[in-house]
């Protein structure tokens, strides 16, 4: 599996589990994988 790949799945998943106050929640080990630092990447408002 390739990476695009996993991060598209990883991203459908992150899609369906949205905290309370509207912003997408990743799970710490996901953001270390995708090794993602602007949050900007990570958050949606």
């Amino acid at each position: 599996m390739t990476i695009r790949k996993m991060k598209i799945q990883m991203t459908e998943k992150i899609t369906q589990k949205v905290s309370s106050n509207g912003r997408i929640v990743i799970p710490k080990e996901w953001r270390d994988k995708l090794a993602i630092e602007d949050k900007n990447e990570v958050e949606m408002e």
